[in-house]
């Protein structure tokens, strides 16, 4: 069973903020600041890449040999995430284990596309 970890960034601060069921109580407060600014949550997959790097939701993955990047998204109809190609949103990949996410890479995450935050 993977864990359950969501991150937020912190524009105050210009860094990620994690949190997961151990230490949610203990960072109540910068949890409710950004539950409070409407900021977006993004969750753990429970994956990782082939460099060994945690894939989370709104990640741009690169699969090796295939030269369009992609975003790790929740899909609703598969109750899943997938990779989901940024110049074909209907191209899909169902990374459904860890086999098939070693053959990612993360390069970056969609807030970096949004504003020019977090690294």
């Amino acid at each position: 069973m993977r864990e359950i970890k969501v991150r937020c960034w912190n524009e105050k601060n210009k860094k990620w903020d994690y949190f997961n069921f151990r230490n949610i109580l203990y960072y109540a407060k910068e949890l409710s600041e950004h539950l409070l600014n409407g900021d977006e949550f993004y969750q753990y997959t429970g994956l990782m890449d082939k460099n060994d790097k945690e894939i989370w939701e709104g990640d741009i993955v690169k699969e090796i040999g295939y030269p369009n990047p992609a975003k790790c998204i929740w899909f609703d109809e598969g109750a899943g995430f997938v990779f989901q190609s940024i110049k074909n949103p209907d191209d899909v990949w169902c990374p459904n284990s860890e086999a098939t996410s070693r053959g990612f890479e993360v390069i970056g995450n969609i807030y970096n596309h949004k504003k020019q935050g977090p690294p």
